[in-house]
């Protein structure tokens, strides 16, 4: 263990876990788990934009604000590389 990795925690016991305040989801129903967190908004739009050949897998890309769940953006399977929400400007909200 380095000393980077070594950080006493002086919260007392019960208390709930920190969590990173930038919190996304990805959901993409032809992956398994169905679900995954992410730190970044990058990696859970790369998750639902991976596909090959030009196309994606499709699927949901959610951020965590105040505690409860905003829907980002939602791909259609197939969409086009060029056609993604964050690249057209468009998205769900």
């Amino acid at each position: 263990m380095t000393f980077q990795n070594m950080h006493y925690d002086e919260r007392p016991m019960g208390s709930p876990p920190p969590v990173d305040p930038e919190c996304y989801a990805s959901r993409v129903p032809l992956r398994r788990p169905t679900w995954k967190l992410h730190s970044s908004v990058g990696r859970a739009r790369a998750a639902v934009s991976w596909g090959g050949y030009g196309e994606t897998r499709g699927g949901e890309v959610w951020k965590l604000v105040d505690g409860e769940w905003k829907l980002l953006h939602s791909v259609p399977n197939g969409t086009s590389a060029l056609a993604l929400p964050w690249r057209t400007g468009s998205s769900a909200s």
